[in-house]
């Protein structure tokens, strides 16, 4: 009989070289990234809805002792649109899983789409100013190009305003103009929407700092309207706090 052991070493390093060449295993990659902390907050945490709920709560308790007395139609509350009454954390979640930041060349073509769904307790809220006699004014910074498929939005969600206010343009830049004051007090003008008259605000909502009467990041005071006449919803997502410098 033969010996073996050149056999041996033949087959020995045939199996090395092709466990050298033969590239190893690699684990499965991720499903997803993980959710940034305030996204997955906003998506899954029971405190959101129980803040949300309890807000809304609050707020209609405080707006039917406001308008005791006041006259049918003849008075409002103002409320931004997006995380306000309306919640759009399924464009937050595709910015997420697609690795992009907030754009209007995203954002708009998904408003478009009218997806976006009643935050909790808003309809309820809506009602109850309804049934006292009030109307619920929106003064979003959504662009005049889908301000109809935001009223859309809003009515297949059984949210009834009687009127959308959106972000004009700067005529001289093309530059939507941000500052949402200008929009408050034409509305208590008269001069806001054809149709309606002059209209005292008793109350603002907003999840945003700038969602409030000459209220910004570095001016919020004073505080004891928050609760009282201004009612503002958790957002973690976005908002202008991100500007803030970091202590």
């Amino acid at each position: 009989m033969k010996p073996r052991l050149p056999y041996l070493l033949i087959t020995l390093v045939l199996t090395v070289t092709a466990c050298a060449t033969k590239p190893l295993p690699r684990e499965a990659p991720p499903a997803a990234a993980a959710l940034a902390t305030g996204l997955h907050w906003y998506l899954t945490a029971a405190e959101r809805r129980a803040s949300y709920e309890m807000l809304y709560r609050h707020a209609g308790d405080r707006v039917l002792q406001l308008a005791a007395g006041r006259e049918r139609g003849r008075w409002a509350v103002i409320a931004d649109a997006d995380e306000t009454l309306l919640d759009n954390v399924e464009y937050q979640l595709l910015l997420a899983r697609t690795g992009q930041k907030y754009s209007e060349a995203t954002w708009q073509p998904w408003a478009r789409q009218r997806h976006s769904v009643a935050t909790p307790g808003s309809r309820a809220f809506v009602e109850r100013v309804l049934a006292a006699g009030g109307l619920v004014i929106v003064v979003t910074n959504r662009a005049e190009a889908i301000c109809e498929d935001t009223r859309a939005n809003l009515r297949s969600e059984n949210l009834q305003v009687a009127a959308v206010l959106c972000a004009p343009q700067d005529p001289a830049t093309g530059k939507m103009l941000s500052d949402k004051n200008p929009r408050f007090q034409a509305l208590q003008d008269g001069t806001a929407v054809a149709g309606l008259p002059a209209l005292p605000v008793l109350a603002w909502l907003g999840d945003n700092i700038r969602d409030f009467p000459d209220r910004s990041q570095k001016n919020a005071e004073p505080l004891a309207d928050f609760g009282d006449r201004f009612f503002i919803f958790p957002n973690p997502m976005y908002g202008s706090w991100e500007s803030n410098p970091v202590p």
